[in-house]
């Protein structure tokens, strides 16, 4: 039975966790107007935020009620909790114990237990499965920033490392990470702070990318033509996908 019905109870859970992080982003957008407009790295933060609080009430309440119907003290209530939603299961505590445990008759608290439990596991399944999301994401982003795409024109290289290295910096409206290439804080880049900014932190190479081909994304970066990259063509260049369509990093 351990050898089948652990993995399956897994399975299932990280389905029900799956399932109910899209009902909760389905209820997100239509309780927020633009949310499906923000980028991947507020949205995951935020849905983090709810799913880890939700946790926090249906614990709280299944504390509360385990010390006045078991007669618990607080420390014990804490400590069936945790064993029952890390589905340890020691056994030294039994609940519903006072309340016909040896009968064949359901009732209420039978009920809620089971209700509150399988809850609580699916909640802390969605909780995992949004971290989920994050470490695939990042696998993905820190392997773009470190192997070269040698199909790729250059600039396309250079903002898929822009982009891979703002989302593992969690830099999600790039503002910060337009900083961090203007070296000088003037407010603008120039074409010496992008080839350094490459060279050092894209870690693109001469043999991948040419001073030339650096030039060649300068100049595709600086739409307005004033020779100087304000944050606004740098955004824009960072968010802009192959296709002309905003990315969200």
């Amino acid at each position: 039975c351990g050898l089948t019905g652990i993995p399956l109870s897994l399975y299932c859970l990280a389905r029900f966790g799956a399932l109910c992080d899209k009902w909760m982003t389905l209820c997100m957008s239509v309780i927020i107007p633009g949310f499906r407009r923000w980028s991947s790295i507020r949205s995951r933060h935020v849905r983090l935020l709810i799913a880890a609080a939700l946790i926090f009430l249906v614990q709280s309440q299944a504390v509360c009620v385990y010390h006045y119907t078991e007669e618990w003290n607080w420390l014990t209530s804490v400590y069936y909790v945790f064993n029952c939603f890390a589905t340890i299961g020691l056994g030294d505590y039994v609940a519903a114990s006072k309340h016909g445990n040896d009968s064949q008759v359901l009732t209420w608290y039978h009920l809620w237990h089971m209700s509150t439990v399988g809850l609580g596991l699916t909640l802390i399944a969605m909780f995992f499965t949004i971290q989920q999301e994050h470490v695939g994401d990042a696998i993905g982003s820190a392997v773009s920033l470190v192997l070269p795409d040698y199909d790729a024109d250059p600039v396309h290289e250079v903002r898929r490392k822009l982009r891979a290295l703002a989302y593992l910096a969690e830099k999600s409206d790039c503002v910060e990470l337009f900083d961090e290439v203007d070296r000088s804080h003037d407010g603008f880049i120039t074409y010496l702070e992008l080839r350094a900014f490459c060279r050092e932190r894209l870690r693109l190479s001469e043999d991948n990318v040419s001073d030339e081909q650096i030039q060649q994304v300068y100049e595709s970066i600086d739409t307005k033509h004033t020779g100087l990259i304000d944050p606004s063509e740098f955004v824009q260049f960072v968010m802009k996908t192959s296709h002309g369509k905003g990315a969200r990093p």
